[in-house]
């Protein structure tokens, strides 16, 4: 499964690139670090760091959002994320790759800088099963807000990141589904 999910990934990442050659779109590299929210749902306390790679295809008319332009950001992260334990699930750590997509709405406000928001949804494949996720294949709705720092030369997007990760009930039908909660800090440096 492991071998899928980086072929996937390679995959991805090479559409993507086959995909921007139009001018202004723009690629960006990324790190995040972060934890488990314990207290809105997860039981398990996990921290984690990644790597991503994210494409803005530009904007769409259909993700227009009232005034708002909505450009189609497409992402392929890799996060690592460890347990220290809890109740009878001993310490581990899982690896996991994921695919995003989202729109992202950018306003101004006279003298302040641009700020955004990430709306969108998307998959994980991790390396095992933990506490609060019973299945290695999980979906991922996820909201990011942030800042452009550098007007008039985009230079980093620094954003605090909401990703809820589960099985959408499809796995242990009839219990319920916890799923995780993670906040994470996102750097992204355009190229």
């Amino acid at each position: 499964m492991a071998r899928f999910c980086r072929t996937l990934l390679i995959v991805s990442v090479l559409a993507c690139a086959g995909l921007a050659q139009a001018e202004g779109h723009r690629w960006y590299l990324g790190s995040f670090t972060g934890q488990s929210l314990t207290f809105m749902g997860s039981q398990d306390p996990r921290t984690g760091n990644g790597l991503s790679l994210a494409h803005d295809f530009g904007p769409q008319a259909r993700l227009r959002w009232g005034p708002l332009k909505g450009n189609l950001i497409g992402e392929a992260y890799y996060s690592i994320t460890r347990s220290p334990g809890v109740r009878s699930t001993p310490p581990n750590s899982s690896v996991a790759w994921g695919l995003l997509a989202m729109a992202r709405y950018r306003w101004t406000e006279t003298d302040a800088p641009t700020t955004f928001i990430d709306v969108g949804w998307g998959l994980q494949m991790a390396s095992r099963t933990t506490r609060d996720l019973p299945a290695r294949l999980n979906s991922t709705p996820v909201v990011d807000l942030g800042v452009v720092m550098g007007r008039e030369h985009e230079r980093m997007l620094v954003a605090a990141r909401f990703i809820h990760i589960s099985n959408g009930g499809i796995v242990n039908k009839g219990e319920k589904n916890k799923g995780q909660n993670q906040l994470y800090l996102l750097v992204q440096v355009p190229f």
